[in-house]
């Protein structure tokens, strides 16, 4: 096949400890250089990043306003790509990275081409126990080891390869969310009849957070952003709605459900593959799965 053009945009924010192995393997892949272009956007940092990038043969740009959204929309204003791909910086990609999201892309362009967004799996790097912790909550639906798919809700911008029409299509990342914006983006992918693909081979590490604070930090988070895309689940339940006591209950039962669901779920996923490693996790993943049901149900408390 002809290789279409494609570009990595990267949002950096004091990555100074992890940005030069994330631009090394980025710039050394299997798909041919001249094919694909680097573009690193600081997201106002105030270590020593972006010293570090320039080092690079990127295109370096900044941006002052604090927030992923903002960086990656700068990126795809400047990008050239048909296809742009989203990582983290703090993300180490495998050699053929590129090369599978673009196979992805056209094995769907002739079987499906409702199918714009490819995203790949991520395998977390874990320096302590409480990355080992994270990454047990966070990957379990992204595990290189899982099946291919067509996603129904999202998939990460850590690791997000999305064909450029659809941003003339569906806009950009909303600016207003400072984190869940894949989450937003993905919905409006599919809310516009666009499907998602999820392809495993697309691998790249991710670097796991490695203290207890932001373990818990990101389980509150992900808790909060999830109120926005609940509507869409409760729209059809039409006798709850005309009745305010059958909605709490109705809700309250969801939130129940969904956390049991979501535990089963990942014990299952990591069982067969992490063994003593899980068991050894299991009362923090247990306590951070309670935690973040506490935030579903204080936050959606004051609809």
């Amino acid at each position: 096949m002809n290789k279409p053009y494609v570009s990595v945009v990267i949002p950096s924010f004091n990555s100074e400890d992890i940005i030069s192995q994330c631009l090394e393997k980025i710039l050394d892949q299997s798909y041919p250089r001249d094919c694909y272009e680097v573009i690193v956007v600081d997201n106002a940092s105030t270590d020593n990043s972006p010293v570090i990038i320039k080092t690079f043969p990127v295109k370096y740009l900044h941006e002052p306003l604090k927030g992923p959204s903002a960086a990656r929309n700068i990126g795809i204003s400047q990008a050239k790509g048909k296809y742009l791909l989203f990582i983290d910086s703090d993300c180490i990609a495998e050699k053929n990275l590129i090369e599978n999201h673009i196979q992805a892309h056209y094995q769907w362009t002739e079987n499906d081409p409702s199918v714009r967004v490819v995203g790949g799996g991520i395998r977390g790097v874990n320096k302590n126990y409480w990355a080992m912790c994270d990454n047990y909550c966070s990957w379990y639906q992204n595990h290189p080891e899982l099946p291919p798919r067509l996603e129904k809700q999202y998939l990460p911008t850590a690791n997000l390869s999305v064909d450029w029409r659809i941003f003339k299509e569906v806009g950009f990342f909303d600016e207003a969310f400072l984190y869940g914006e894949d989450l937003m983006f993905c919905r409006k992918v599919i809310q516009s009849g666009y499907k998602i693909f999820f392809e495993p081979k697309a691998v790249l590490d991710h670097i796991n957070r490695t203290s207890y604070r932001n373990f818990m930090k990101h389980a509150r988070e992900w808790a909060q952003i999830g109120k926005y895309t609940e509507p869409d689940r409760h729209k059809n339940k039409s006798l709850a709605l005309k009745n305010p006591v059958l909605m709490k209950f109705y809700k309250t039962f969801y939130y129940f459900r969904q956390f049991f669901k979501i535990f089963y779920e990942l014990i299952a996923s990591w069982l067969p593959k992490e063994g003593f490693a899980l068991v050894l996790c299991l009362p923090m993943i247990f306590i951070n799965r309670v935690y973040f049901g506490y935030h579903v149900i204080k936050s959606r408390s004051s609809r």
